[in-house]
């Protein structure tokens, strides 16, 4: 599988979140930290993602088995929209760049280390370009 399998995953199981505000919302920061991505870097945008969130929530996406898993994990938590949406955001950009092999961490530590390296940059703004396309398409 590559980058756009997964990418369409996680599309589907956003789209069974019942709240279309937090689709609308996870939908805006793809769109928005994408440009963060190619400026700053993946790690920055990682670390940014888990600062409005926490840092727990965008773990989800380096040790979970599915996408559903993750936003599971998310929307269980009690929080509001926009916490919910920057977690989404965080653990799907990392859930789809450790399936396709951008990352092999497991901690969130590491994860930024990882993603400071030249080649995970570039190979990362693949992933968050397929993750937006899909979200615009799904949920603005």
């Amino acid at each position: 599988m590559d980058q756009i399998d997964f990418a369409v995953e996680c599309t589907k199981a956003v789209a069974e979140v019942k709240s279309r505000d937090i689709q609308s919302r996870y939908a805006s920061r793809a769109r928005s930290l994408i440009s963060d991505l190619y400026v700053l870097g993946p790690a920055y945008v990682v670390a940014v993602a888990a600062a409005r969130s926490s840092k727990d929530a965008v773990e989800l996406g380096l040790r979970a088995e599915s996408c559903r898993e993750v936003v599971e994990g998310v929307m269980n938590a009690r929080e509001g929209p926009e916490w919910k949406a920057y977690a989404l955001y965080g653990a799907v950009l990392l859930y789809t760049m450790k399936k396709v092999g951008v990352v092999s961490s497991t901690s969130f530590e590491d994860v930024l280390m990882e993603l400071k390296r030249p080649s995970s940059a570039l190979k990362s703004r693949e992933v968050a370009r397929w993750i937006k396309l899909l979200a615009e398409a799904y949920f603005k």
